[in-house]
């Protein structure tokens, strides 16, 4: 090995964080984390889990905002390292968490170098060094590697790069040092392998982070009020910019970025003339996101979503019921039977596609908007019998004429066995 492990020189900020968009809201994250950080009860990786765009990365990132000098957040996003063996991620383990004791003034001189041998690098990590770093930082701090899109581990132990028992190596860090603390974030696409990171995580314990709510959503877009003395944003403004985002993280950023950009053209004060200005942009920005939403979910997800946004279409002050979807769905192609309907729901309404507020709604306008113009369900193989049914127009000639065919059928096998008939009265013979 090279000995990069022991370089502590030349670390930026950059190497730390990058430069943070604005960011409000996730209370509830922010206790879950303080309460797991601060249980010494809970020995396990902190698992946080999101789809794409709901602001994972940005979490663990702001980390240092939540969180008193207490905790020394290290930020390993995993996805951005090229090369992902043992050796190079403890190395990098280690130059990273050099940075944030260096602006604390802590001295790393004690902290002895790394082996010149790859195979004995595991019980310097565990032997010297987190002991010495532990003793640096003083009992009352916890140091916090924070592992963004852990799923890459999973991915690295599959294809080998990382040995079979490295996850558990790293639950016998955790257990054994007190003032050692992982944080991961995985999407919620791979949160069914949870299990294969254990023991270091609990799959049943876990933080997911949904979309932001109104208030969070207001929140983030008045952060710059207090920033800049000029800039001004309407409550009217606000509320249409919920209204089109639903509170899905990424695509309120790239409102709450483009109306900064209308501050910045000399639009002070922010208005709903704003709004409607640049969704049309930010529409067009977010057009992929949309479409690998839509490739994300099962057909009959498709399937009700198609009939939710048509019912909408054809009566926008109409409520619309599951059981207005199923009866939609008997009008087209296929039928969903209605146990079915309900499960796509459900699991639409989990991941915040879709929510019931008096009536069944798309919950951001601007999805809606993209599934009116190209939501289609692509031909695939014949359906399930227990999910989707033929059309029931067909099913009733279909019936009838299965019927005839039988009976013509009797007709003609009875016809050709039976006796030839006479019909000549029968002579009959007394007896003398």
């Amino acid at each position: 090995m090279s000995g990069d492990a022991a370089d502590y020189t030349n670390l930026s900020s950059s190497g730390q964080h990058a430069a943070l968009a604005p960011f409000a809201g996730r209370e509830a994250a922010r206790t879950y984390l303080y309460q797991r950080l601060t249980d010494t009860q809970h020995r396990h990786g902190i698992t946080i889990v999101g789809a794409r765009g709901s602001g994972k990365s940005a979490l663990l990132a702001n980390f240092d905002s939540f969180f008193d000098e207490a905790f020394i957040s290290v930020m390993l996003p995993l996805k951005a390292m090229t090369q992902l063996d043992e050796v190079t991620l403890l190395v990098e383990m280690t130059r990273r968490a050099a940075l944030p004791m260096v602006q604390r003034q802590f001295s790393l001189e004690r902290i002895p170098p790394a082996p010149e041998s790859d195979t004995t690098l595991r019980a310097w990590f565990e032997d010297d060094y987190l002991p010495i770093v532990s003793a640096i930082i003083r009992p009352h701090r916890r140091l916090v590697f924070l592992l963004d899109d852990v799923d890459v581990l999973i991915d690295a132990i599959a294809d080998q790069q990382l040995p079979q028992d490295f996850i558990n190596f790293l639950q016998r860090m955790l257990a054994q040092f007190e003032q050692l603390q992982l944080v991961v974030t995985i999407d919620t696409s791979r949160e069914a392998e949870l299990d294969k990171l254990s023991p270091l995580v609990n799959p049943t314990d876990t933080f997911r982070l949904g979309h932001l709510t109104a208030e969070a959503t207001a929140k983030l877009l008045r952060l710059r009020e207090g920033e800049e003395a000029a800039y001004k944003i309407t409550d009217e403004a606000i509320r249409m910019v919920y209204a089109a985002t639903g509170g899905e993280p990424q695509i309120t950023q790239r409102m709450n970025a483009k109306l900064y950009e209308c501050y910045r053209n000399g639009r002070f004060t922010l208005t709903a003339d704003d709004v409607r200005a640049i969704t049309p942009h930010v529409y067009a920005a977010h057009e992929a996101d949309f479409r690998h939403s839509w490739e994300q979910m099962s057909r009959n997800e498709h399937l009700v979503l198609v009939a939710l946004t048509s019912l909408i279409y054809d009566n926008p002050l109409k409520a619309v019921t599951d059981d207005a979807i199923a009866d939609w769905l008997i009008e087209s192609d296929y039928l969903l039977d209605r146990t079915a309907v309900k499960a796509a729901l459900r699991s639409l309404e989990y991941r915040e596609v879709v929510h019931n507020d008096n009536g069944l709604k798309i919950t951001a306008s601007l999805m809606q908007k993209w599934l009116m113009e190209n939501a289609q369900v692509k031909e695939g193989a014949a359906p399930q019998h227990d999910t989707l049914l033929m059309n029931s127009r067909w099913m009733l000639p279909a019936i009838i004429l299965v019927v005839l065919l039988v009976i013509a059928l009797i007709l003609v096998i009875t016809g050709s066995d039976a006796s030839p008939v006479n019909d000549a009265a029968p002579t009959v013979t007394l007896a003398p």
